[in-house]
């Protein structure tokens, strides 16, 4: 198949996704946040509901009940981590600064210099300083770039470290070294 030449093609990371639902979607998963107030149980209706997708507007309250977070857990546990992982000696750095450019270069607010590159060199830094069992490994960035396009930084922080905690693929996991650090 070849593309026409009045047809651009799709830049991976680009940021440009569905816009969001119709009414009718947004009122359905709004009823379903209403009554979701145990995050560590999923409502039966969330299965049907993400396989149509979840709304852009509601990405960010989504994924983070989907990782049982909750505000407080932001303020009480993962802020002050956060910021004290970020004062950490970090000997993946120049790893996590390689990795920077490549994360989604398609992407405005990932271009060098630009907020979004910022705040992802800070969370990859931030999180390889927690975790030091895992440090970084390469490719982690494009993880917490899509956490980023939907949450802010400190949340981003947060539901990255859960991800990693609670599904940690075997391609980097604590067992293989040679993945990590």
């Amino acid at each position: 198949m070849t593309e026409s030449e009045d047809e651009e093609p799709l830049i991976s990371g680009s940021g440009d996704g569905i816009e969001d639902a119709s009414e009718e979607t947004l009122k359905a998963w709004n009823t379903l946040l209403d009554g979701w107030t145990d995050y560590c149980t999923r409502p039966t209706e969330l299965v049907k509901l993400a396989r149509k997708g979840i709304p852009n507007s509601l990405r960010p309250t989504v994924w983070m009940r989907l990782g049982g977070l909750t505000e407080a857990d932001i303020e009480d546990k993962y802020r002050h981590l956060y910021a004290e992982s970020r004062l950490n000696e970090c000997p993946h750095e120049q790893v996590i600064i390689w990795d920077l450019n490549r994360t989604f270069p398609g992407n405005e607010y990932f271009k060098e210099g630009n907020d979004g590159q910022q705040k992802l060199y800070r969370v990859c830094k931030s999180y390889a300083g927690y975790d030091q069992e895992v440090g970084y490994c390469q490719g982690l960035s494009f993880i917490v770039a899509v956490l980023l396009l939907h949450l802010e930084e400190d949340k981003a922080f947060a539901l990255f470290s859960v991800i990693m905690q609670e599904y940690q693929s075997e391609t980097c996991s604590r067992k293989d070294s040679r993945c990590c650090n």
